[in-house]
């Protein structure tokens, strides 16, 4: 019985026995109170999930009903209003918020007939507004559908207009046929945006008198009839889709008209019903609001009482562990300092036990620190092997496997950096992009394997050129290659872009399944003065075109877009 009396008192020896049993003590009476406070709050609980669930969840939910009946209505004028200036905007305008509304609506019963009579009316209106809706979704999609035929329409007419042009120099008419397409051409192109049916009628008019004169023009040949029967097509598809364009407009003006109207009417309903709930809402919460009061209240009389309990902890703790370590932390600092004090190691708790442990410490932190100094040295080195792998792996990223030359990621990023400049400097840009012919053909006939020495010999070549001029060359993807140019005319790159089409035909790399028995490639060129009003990506597609202008004119070629000095 002794012994173990004795053992129970060597416990408050220990440092971390004292702390706990205080710890304890106020934790007990934490939970003592907060459990009473939970009693409290339970019963406040209830009063506000009956004040949530009954009056605010259902004021919420009708306040949404409201919200989003104008959130439809909106929607409803932007896509009006964007269908001027778009052909693309084609999702339906009722689809997702009929689906939210609708959720939103389940979720609200009625506790009353006043309620009720609120429900029934917002029902009846939804349904209204969002047959509506649809019926207008229906006129815009089919005016969307017209737009789209417009815009198919007025590409075929650049199309034959361009055609046309061509024409002029080669073709030897009468004079006047030239002029009176041209008419008909445009007649046409301003009858695709007509918005009266007069006016529509006098173009028709119009057209239908200049296509008779060109039938009745002699020395037509086959080719001119043609062209005069696909213009003469034209002009009657596009008369014909803007009769059916005026009518759709009309019909979505008056759509647009009564789904406003039932949105109006909708969130009126809306807006009444949560004006009921809001006041049996207000009327809930006052009464919750004295509940609050009252536990408010018992809350501070317990939260007085944990606090001086807290403060008998604080001394505690401040007074027999705090000072005692504050002053084992000063016969520290002055060990570090070089001076030799006297450390106390009396005592069977756990600072007595830190204090033995440092005079060891002091021991071993010589050795400690000549084993960090190595270290430190070991992490320079692995951070100077780091930093090499790193460059290592930029060149990678920034190389094309197959060809040694710069990727098309590496490419534009020089091409961004290099336009800044030339845009500072007022120097010119040029892009060179060259595709070999026929490669496609070469791959299937001497295999993969020769296909890719192949691109890494034209890719090579293409790289002595343009480091001679000081550009940047890369593989743009496949068989097509890009560079760019600063300070070079446009006649400068395309005598260049000659030298390097010749070089690769006089180097003669046989290509069996090409009509000339060699490899070829044909070669785009765009040059541009860099300002404000373009970008880098507007040279490319320029090049671009003229790459697929030379693969159009019989391939082997060098061709040169429209450009601006």
């Amino acid at each position: 019985m002794f012994s173990k009396k004795k053992s129970w008192l060597k416990r408050f020896d220990k440092i971390g026995f004292r702390l706990n049993l205080v710890l304890f003590t106020v934790l007990g009476f934490y939970l003592l109170t907060n459990s009473y406070s939970i009693y409290t709050l339970w019963q406040q609980a209830h009063e506000f999930k009956t004040l949530s669930h009954v009056h605010f969840e259902r004021a919420m939910y009708a306040s949404e009903l409201s919200r989003d009946t104008e959130r439809l209505s909106a929607q409803t004028l932007e896509k009006i209003i964007g269908q001027e200036y778009s052909n693309t905007n084609s999702y339906p305008i009722s689809e997702n918020f009929q689906q939210f509304f609708n959720a939103i609506r389940q979720k609200i019963s009625a506790n009353s007939e006043l309620e009720q009579i609120f429900i029934n009316e917002i029902d009846l209106l939804s349904a209204q507004y969002f047959d509506s809706i649809i019926s207008l979704d229906n006129h815009l999609f089919e005016n969307e559908k017209l737009n789209r035929e417009t815009a198919e329409i007025k590409q075929r007419l650049m199309v034959l207009q361009s055609n046309q042009i061509k024409a002029e120099a080669s073709e030897t008419v009468n004079p006047s046929y030239h002029e009176i397409f041209t008419n008909i051409v445009s007649t046409t192109v301003l009858a695709l945006y007509s918005e009266s049916l007069g006016q529509s009628n006098k173009l028709r008019e119009l057209n239908e008198e200049n296509i008779k004169k060109l039938f009745n023009m002699e020395g037509l040949n086959e080719t001119l009839s043609s062209r005069i029967q696909e213009i003469k097509g034209l002009s009657e598809l596009t008369f014909a889709i803007n009769k059916q364009k005026i009518h759709h407009s009309l019909a979505i003006l008056g759509s647009a008209r009564q789904t406003r109207l039932a949105a109006q009417r909708l969130s009126s309903a809306c807006f009444e019903f949560y004006l009921s709930l809001k006041n049996a809402t207000t009327k809930a919460s006052n009464e919750h609001a004295k509940l609050i009061n009252k536990v408010i209240f018992k809350i501070l009389i317990f939260s007085l009482a944990f606090l001086m309990l807290t403060i008998i902890a604080y001394w505690f703790i401040q007074h027999y562990i705090i000072r005692r370590l504050n002053s084992l932390s000063q016969i520290i600092t002055e060990h570090i300092n070089g001076k030799a004090v006297s450390i106390p190691k009396c005592g069977k708790d756990e600072i007595s036990v830190i204090a033995r442990a440092f005079s060891i410490f002091v021991d071993s932190i010589n050795k400690a620190n000549s084993e960090s100094v190595k270290a430190q040295k070991d992490v320079e080195e692995a951070n100077e092997k780091l930093h090499a792998l790193n460059e290592s792996l930029q060149r990678i990223s920034h190389t094309d496997d197959l060809t040694k030359i710069a990727n098309r990621r590496h490419f534009f990023q020089s091409l961004a950096e290099s336009w800044e400049q030339a845009e500072k400097t007022q120097s010119q840009v040029s892009i060179i992009m060259l595709d070999l012919d026929y490669f496609k053909l070469y791959n299937d006939f001497y295999g993969h394997q020769e296909g890719d020495r192949c691109l890494r010999e034209i890719a090579q070549l293409f790289k002595s050129y343009i480091d001679k001029v000081g550009g940047k060359v890369a593989r743009y993807g496949g068989e097509e290659f890009i560079a760019f140019l600063l300070g070079m005319s446009k006649e400068e790159t395309y005598t260049l872009a000659n030298a390097l089409k010749d070089s690769v035909f006089n180097n003669a790399f046989p290509h069996e399944k090409s009509p000339l028995d060699i490899v070829t490639i044909s070669v785009g060129i765009a040059t541009q003065l860099p300002d404000a009003g373009n970008t880098p990506e507007q040279l490319i597609s320029m090049a671009d075109v003229a790459l697929y202008e030379a693969k159009n004119s019989g391939r082997n070629k060098v061709c040169g877009m429209a450009i601006s000095d």
